[in-house]
């Protein structure tokens, strides 16, 4: 038992050490021939460098990181660097240059070297390093392949003309002439808006009521048109009331017999039987004047307040207008009520003064009545109330060339307001045409502006071509792990 058990133990070690031989060989011949199949190719990379320079029309594209450039190269010192983010910028148009390859290409073939541009394209590689320069790449198993490469792609930028013969180059200059043309326009329109802005603001101010301050220009339109049409239905309420005067006065006359009487008449003797009548009539409708344009004016603004508000905009007209009826112009405000107080004061004593008159004995009245009396006794029962009502009537006209000319002005007022917000309104127009244009020259001003320095580019060459064998193929792989002199494979026994 004991024999069979060492028999046993050693087949698997025979086994073990086959297996090993066997690996260590396959291990052996791969690496040769790994060697043997890469490490006579290794990968080269070259690199070179340019710097970008921008003719002088371009100082707001000026780089910081001309001075690095212009210490190592002092013929560079005064010039425009291209800035890094313009460099980056023309990166695609290097691994895309189909010209430049076609070139390269042509050059390289006639040194006998034999490579298609799209190879050629598709084997380079660019970036922008940290400086702003344009860094360029190549790589390739011929040194030497990378070194003719890499020149005739530097020689190829350093050679290339850079003025500009597109639409760019015509349309910058165009755009630097009219922005500033533009913002001189906006400023001048955001005055004029501003002081007409002003202007309105204190009509509005002055026509409605200052304590108001939420008046806006657009309340005083509405303030406007509310004036009218209070004034519009306050004049046709005192036509109805002259019609209806009339009536009464053409009775009274029919009944005196005085139906013969001209209208002009009747003022002339009211004037002519009390001496101070004509200027207590001026007076009169002198505060009417304002009481009544108080009132329009109170009734407008709660109009338009009540429409903003939502609420609904009721016309509020007094029930008569003559002239007794001046109390119901009265408001609270001290001011205004002092002037409804002097108003019915006239009124009543006007009112007084006209009744009065037939108070008297026919000799103490004034000779025109006392005569119209003693021709026909039975005028003297009419004469009070056909004074008053020619009293009442005179009052009426009073008003009612008031409120027209009220309504005159207002018209003008409206039409005068109306040209100032047109102005404004076109201002503000002018203003957002001017504004809109100014953006897009902006906008295209910059567009334009890159395009034309990708355009007027031009490229120095700052480092030549550089190069060295790439490291991380599998040859430097292998050459390095063979330096080691470690196995490629360690196969322990069990």
């Amino acid at each position: 038992m004991a024999h069979r058990s060492s028999s046993l133990n050693a087949a698997p070690l025979k086994l073990s050490s086959r297996t090993v031989a066997i690996a260590t060989a396959t291990a052996t011949l791969t690496a040769a021939g790994a060697l043997q199949a890469f490490g006579s190719d290794p990968m080269y990379e070259g690199s070179t460098q340019l710097v970008g320079i921008l003719p002088d029309s371009f100082p707001s594209l000026k780089s910081s990181s001309g001075q690095n450039v212009a210490s190592s190269h002092p013929s560079l010192a005064s010039a425009n660097i291209a800035p890094p983010d313009l460099i980056h910028s023309v990166q695609a148009d290097v691994l895309q240059d189909s010209a430049m390859a076609t070139f390269v290409a042509g050059k390289l073939q006639k040194q006998g070297l034999k490579i298609t541009p799209s190879a050629l394209l598709s084997r380079i590689k660019a970036r922008t390093s940290s400086e702003g320069w344009l860094e360029v790449y190549f790589q390739d198993t011929d040194p030497s392949r990378v070194q003719l490469v890499l020149e005739q792609v530097a020689q190829w930028y350093a050679t290339q003309d850079s003025s500009c013969d597109i639409q760019a180059c015509q349309d910058v200059p165009f755009i630097e002439a009219q922005i500033p043309i533009l913002k001189q326009r906006q400023r001048q329109l955001n005055q004029k808006i501003g002081e007409v802005n002003q202007q309105l603001q204190q009509s509005v101010s002055h026509q409605m009521d200052s304590t108001i301050e939420t008046a806006t220009i657009e309340d005083y339109s509405d303030y406007l048109l509310v004036q009218q049409h209070l004034q519009i239905r306050h004049l046709a309420h005192v036509e109805t009331a002259v019609a209806e005067t009339l009536a009464r006065l053409k009775d009274y006359q029919a009944r005196m017999n005085l139906s013969t009487a001209k209208v002009q008449t009747r003022f002339k003797l009211l004037n002519q039987i009390i001496p101070q009548y004509q200027e207590w009539s001026t007076e009169w409708q002198q505060g009417d004047r304002q009481l009544l344009a108080l009132t329009l004016s109170k009734d407008s603004q709660a109009q338009v307040y009540r429409r903003a508000n939502g609420g609904s905009a009721q016309t509020t007209v007094e029930s008569d207008a003559i002239a007794q009826d001046s109390a119901e112009l009265e408001t609270p405000a001290t001011a205004e009520g002092a002037l409804t107080q002097k108003q019915q004061a006239l009124t009543a004593k006007m009112n007084q003064t006209v009744s009065g008159i037939v108070q008297h004995s026919v000799v103490d009245m004034p000779g025109p009545i006392s005569e119209l009396i003693l021709s026909d006794i039975r005028r003297f029962d009419q004469m009070e109330g056909w004074l008053m009502t020619l009293h009442r009537l005179q009052l009426l006209e009073r008003r009612r060339q008031t409120l027209k000319q009220m309504q005159q002005d207002t018209i003008a007022q409206t039409q005068e307001w109306q040209q100032a917000t047109n102005v404004h309104d076109q201002l503000r127009q002018e203003l957002t045409i001017t504004t809109e244009t100014l953006t897009k020259y902006q906008q295209h001003y910059e567009i334009a502006q890159q395009q034309v320095a990708k355009e007027s580019l031009a490229w120095q060459v700052i480092a030549p071509p550089e190069v060295v064998q790439e490291k991380g193929g599998l040859s430097w792989m292998l050459s390095s792990l063979a330096k080691t002199q470690r196995p490629l494979m360690t196969l322990g026994l069990p």
